[in-house]
Order: C-alpha cells, then sequence, then structure tokens
C-alpha cells in the first residue's frame, strides 16, 4: 500500500513525499524491491544530495533481481554517466557527453546563470543548492534517466525541480537555449509551489517566459490553433487541468501548450506578475488550483468568459483580411473558387505553382501582396520562405535578407533562414551581422562546423582577440579540414594578447603542416620578441 500511495505521488511530480512513502514500504519489507526502484528513481530526481543513495539502490536492486529492466537500465546509464564531463557553475552542474562539454558547454552554462538570475529575483525566490542539468547526446539514455525506460520520444527536455534532463541538440533540429530557459523556469515554479503546480500553468509560465527573453523562442498563433479558438474547441480555464491528460494526439498536445501560454499571458495583461506570483504561493500553501486563481485574480467564471473573449481577439490578428479557412467538402471548395484571391490557402498554392515553374517575377508579386495583407503566418502555411526564395532568384539580396531576417526574428528553429542569412552576412563581410547569425545558427546546431568557422572570422575581423580565441579551440575540436590554419591563426591572436600558448599554437600548425612558411615566421617572431612587447596586429584577420 505504502509503496502504491508513494508511487501515485511521484506521479505527481511529489517525490520527497514519494520517497518517504517507499522508506515505510521498505522498512516494513526491506526485499520488497518495487519499492527499492522507485525510491532510487525518486531520490535522483531530488537533487545532489540524494543522488549517491540513488544510485546505490539501483545497484542493490540490480544485484538483487538481475531481471529488472528498470533497475538495469539504471546501473547500465550510470555507467555511461561516469564518462560525462561536469561542469560547474554558481548555481548549476552541467553534465555534458566528453565530446560535447568543450564545445557548447560553456554558452549552456552561461545561458544557465542568465536564466538564474533573472527568474530568481522576477518571481522573488531562492533555490535550495545547485540545480543539475544533464544533456544526453543518446535519446534512449535520456529517456532511461527521465522516465525509467528507453523509447518514450516526443520530448525536448523534463524538469523534475532541482534536476533537469534535455535532449541533446545533436538529436533533433530544435532551439537548445529554448529549451533550456523554460526547462529551468519549471525549476522556479516547482520550487515555489512545492511541486503543487498543475502541468498547464507551470508549462504555460515556462512558454511566456521564453517569449519574454527572445522573442523568437516559444510559441506563436498558427492557423491550427486559430482554428480551434474560433471553432470553440478550447478548454475554460476551470478545465485546464485536463489540458495534457485529454490529449488524444500530437495537435491536440501541441494545442494544449500553446493554450496554456495564451492563458498566462492574459493573466499577465490583466493581472500583472505580482498577482501571479501569489497564486503559486497559494498553491504551494495546499490551495486548489481554481480557488487560487479566484482569490488572487477574479472569480472563476469572469476569467472564463474574459479570456474566451480576449483569446478570440487574439486569434483573429492572424492573417489580416485573409479567409484562412480550409475547405473541407465541394461546396466550401466552390466558394474558395469564387472568392479565391481572397483565400489565404489558394493564393499560397498558387505561389507555390509558380514557384515551381519558376516564375519568379509573378510569384514574388503575389508573395508580396500576400504578405503584406496577412503579415506573418508562422508554421507550414508560411510564405516569407517562398518570398526569399524568389527574392534570390531574382537578384533582389536586400529584400531577400530582410524577409530571412523577419522569419529568423520571429521562429527561433528556422535554420534555413540562418543559413542564408549568414551566407549573405558573410558575401558583405558583415562582421557584426555574421557574429549575430552565427550565434543564431548555433543556438539551433552547436556541432556544426560552419557558425564556429563563421564566428571565428567575424571575431578575428572585429578585433575581439579573446573571443576568437573561444571560437578557434572550439572549432578545432569539430575536426576541420584545415587544422593547420586554424591554428595558425590561433596563434596570431593569442600573441595579441600575450598568450603564452601561441608558441605552441604555432608548433601545432606546423606539425600539421611542416612547410607552412607563414607559421614559420610568426614562430620566429614570438621566439625574438619580449614576453611584454605587444605582438603587432595582424593586417588581415
Amino acid at each position: 500500500m505504502d509503496h502504491t500511495i508513494g508511487r501515485k505521488l511521484s506521479q505527481k511530480y511529489r517525490f520527497a513525499e514519494g520517497a518517504e512513502a517507499q522508506r515505510r514500504a521498505l522498512a516494513f519489507d526491506p526485499a520488497y524491491h518495487p519499492a527499492s526502484i522507485q525510491l532510487s528513481q525518486d531520490l535522483l530526481r531530488l537533487g545532489i544530495a540524494s543522488e549517491d543513495e540513488g544510485w546505490e539502490l539501483a545497484s542493490h536492486a540490480h544485484q538483487h533481481d538481475p531481471y529488472n529492466v528498470e533497475a538495469y537500465n539504471l546501473v547500465t546509464l550510470a555507467d555511461k554517466l561516469d564518462q560525462f564531463t561536469t561542469l560547474e557553475s554558481d548555481n548549476f552542474y552541467l553534465r555534458l557527453s566528453e565530446r560535447e562539454a568543450p564545445i557548447y558547454g560553456r554558452r549552456a552554462l552561461d545561458l544557465l546563470e542568465r536564466a538564474h538570475a533573472q527568474l530568481t529575483e522576477l518571481y522573488d525566490t531562492a533555490l535550495d543548492g545547485k540545480t543539475i542539468v544533464e544533456i544526453y547526446p543518446n535519446s534512449g539514455d535520456f529517456a532511461v534517466r527521465t522516465f525509467g525506460m528507453p523509447g518514450i520520444a516526443g520530448f525536448l527536455g523534463v524538469c523534475f525541480g532541482p534536476v533537469i534532463t534535455i535532449n541533446s541538440p545533436s538529436t533533433r533540429q530544435a532551439n537548445w537555449e529554448s529549451v533550456l530557459w523554460h526547462e529551468f523556469c519549471h525549476t522556479i515554479t516547482l520550487k515555489m509551489t512545492r511541486n503543487r503546480i498543475p502541468r498547464w500553468l507551470s508549462e504555460g509560465i515556462s512558454v511566456f517566459q521564453e517569449m519574454e527573453e527572445n522573442s523568437s523562442w516559444g510559441r506563436r498563433m498558427t492557423i491550427p490553433y486559430r482554428n480551434r479558438i474560433l471553432d470553440r474547441r478550447m478548454l475554460p480555464i476551470s478545465e485546464m487541468s485536463g489540458a495534457f491528460l485529454l490529449s488524444e494526439n500530437d495537435e491536440d498536445l501541441q494545442f494544449a501548450y500553446f493554450q496554456s501560454y495564451l492563458v498566462v499571458k492574459f493573466f499577465s495583461e490583466r493581472y500583472g506578475m505580482r498577482a501571479l506570483r501569489d497564486v503559486l504561493l497559494a498553491l504551494g500553501d495546499g490551495r486548489d488550483p481554481n480557488e487560487a486563481l479566484s482569490q488572487h485574480l477574479d472569480p472563476m467564471e469572469v476569467l472564463n468568459r474574459d479570456f474566451a473573449n480576449w483569446a478570440r481577439e487574439e486569434a483573429l490578428k492572424l492573417g489580416g483580411d485573409y479567409d484562412l479557412s480550409t475547405p473541407n467538402n465541394a461546396l466550401e471548395r466552390a466558394l474558395v473558387q469564387m472568392n479565391r484571391d481572397d483565400n489565404y490557402h489558394f493564393v499560397l498554392q498558387a505561389a507555390h505553382d509558380l514557384v515551381k515553374e519558376r516564375k519568379w517575377d509573378l510569384a514574388r508579386d503575389r508573395l508580396v501582396a500576400l504578405v503584406e495583407g496577412a503579415g506573418y503566418i508562422p508554421g507550414e502555411e508560411n510564405a516569407h520562405g517562398l518570398l526569399a526564395q524568389a527574392y534570390g532568384k531574382l537578384g533582389l539580396t536586400e529584400r531577400e535578407y530582410e524577409t530571412w531576417e523577419t522569419m529568423a526574428q520571429t521562429e527561433g528553429s528556422r535554420l534555413q533562414a540562418v543559413v542564408r542569412l549568414l551566407e549573405i552576412a558573410t558575401e558583405r563581410e558583415d562582421w557584426v551581422a555574421v557574429k549575430s547569425w552565427s550565434e543564431a545558427w548555433l543556438a539551433i546546431d552547436p556541432l556544426a562546423q560552419t557558425p564556429w568557422r563563421a564566428l571565428f572570422r567575424a571575431d578575428r575581423a572585429l578585433n575581439q582577440p579573446e573571443e576568437a580565441i573561444v571560437s578557434g579551440k572550439v572549432l578545432l575540436r569539430l575536426d576541420p579540414s584545415d587544422m593547420a590554419n586554424i591554428h595558425y591563426r590561433l596563434a596570431r591572436q593569442m600573441a595579441l594578447i600575450g598568450d603564452e600558448e601561441a608558441h605552441r599554437q604555432a608548433l601545432m600548425a606546423l606539425e600539421e603542416a611542416p612547410r607552412y612558411r607563414a607559421a614559420y615566421e610568426l614562430l620566429f617572431t614570438l621566439i625574438e620578441s619580449e614576453a611584454t612587447e605587444p605582438f603587432p596586429h595582424p593586417t588581415t584577420p
């Protein structure tokens, strides 16, 4: 009975109470291994102080029951974690694979510390000890650490409070920086509410804070979301606790995230952050979610009514004067044909056809009118990407750049837009823009060579040797084909700031390319110059 009670508590993220129940079960029967495994999982989710005991319990359960799959998975995972690199900062332990740690580990820690500073101040709360963040290059290992079993897909990250697990950016294309920010915000809200916050409110706050930090993060109104709202297929606030439980497919789940965000945005605009903090504190005191909302915001019937009207107004902002409906039968298709220039989908499809036929002038004209009339439409129905391609084919690079820029600044995971923006900025030798778009690319895929190479070049061109040294060293980790050249340019940057490692980098350039004349000249200059004498500034980056 105690084991079952504890397991149910843990399913609701009440890990401390769940662990107490498992200890009672084990006190009654020390050989009851299901309780040992569940206690192990609970302790591994409670932070650094409980970790050692958690792993020991998993090992103990595996020794006594070698056929227990969950115990076997945990023991195997522990061996893999021993090979991870741990980076530590004031408020975090960050664990990454040995390969990925030197590439983007420091960037991740800097972002987490920034999130810690901003969100603890905003929500006026303090955390107990350091938060553990683990980034897994293998999605199966992530699933074992998070759920106890491999094969559970669809999650970018999960937060248990003092422990956060993340799928590495190498496993999928997503903005990993926004994922880290999102998950750490859960740490804040779970702490404030003593893990008593309903999932919808926690998710809504995390998405809201993503977009507060970076307007290209988070979730935006799309045509499918708009249709759900206008068709009244949206839960009232009083029933939001079932938003995730009632999801029957991925579309329902994604809309649950978006509606949760919309509710929090509504709260923020109508009542302010102080009132929202009061709701969180009331939840921590054990208040029912709907009671807490009614006490600190408005009666529930008022919240339901006003949010429904507000959400409808937000939905109607999308698409301008265009008809965004999708015809589902012959009659609707006939009506669209009669007013085809007013239907967004019809116009977009016509533009697609023109692009396929390479009629770039006609496609551009059609898409310009569409974009000007409908504004920015996120998701699969987006027209900006097509318009940017048309501009590119017509040689209108400035217009192409502006269009891609709009996409990148609106949707933070649009890698295609960022790649092209970096190409154009590099061609123009606009080094500030090169640096900006390199950073945007790294927020999506930090393991790619191209953005690190561009960042290294931009740092040198902008006379930022300290930053160039960082990006150059990371580039070497990615095994570039021109190792000698990277070592040589690193040596020059190090010499500018009097770094003694410049000698070593020059020698490594010669080790890769023994006939590298410029590296010999640099090495001789370094040997002859005094340590205190500044190295001559390079004439070219």
